[in-house]
């Protein structure tokens, strides 16, 4: 019986984070996001990124400048989780597939933006700044 009732209580605590994925909850400020890898081509913000199995990455843009995010996706990363990313605060979902997935957006404002896997269960934070 106690194990049922600790099971059911870290099921409702794991529904409750994912939700406020799902809703669009505000980021938190992320301490690491990944400069190093964006370059300006063509008018537009080229980044760059590696997919991981149980991560999304966290990266920073600028404001008003639009966007092209190359993400790698190897056979060894894709699940049934993550290969389908929800930016809400942009207005895309993107279906990733093997190889190099493109996203293209233009951000209008600033701050710290949560995007998740359609579950809510693997989160990554696009950071906006003027």
């Amino acid at each position: 019986m106690k194990a049922g009732a600790i099971l059911v209580v870290v099921m409702g605590l794991s529904m409750v984070s994912q939700g406020y994925a799902l809703g669009g909850v505000k980021a938190e400020e992320i301490k690491s996001f990944d400069k190093k890898t964006i370059e300006l081509q063509d008018g537009k913000q080229l980044i760059k990124s590696k997919f991981e199995i149980n991560k999304y990455p966290n990266i920073s843009v600028k404001k008003g400048i639009p966007v092209r995010w190359d993400i790698e996706a190897g056979q060894d990363v894709l699940t049934y989780c993550n290969y389908r990313m929800i930016l809400r605060d942009f207005q895309l979902g993107v279906e990733m597939g093997y190889g190099t997935n493109v996203v293209e957006f233009t951000p209008e404002k600033t701050g710290n933006f949560q995007y998740s896997c359609w579950m809510g269960m693997i989160t990554g934070t696009i950071k906006v700044e003027e």
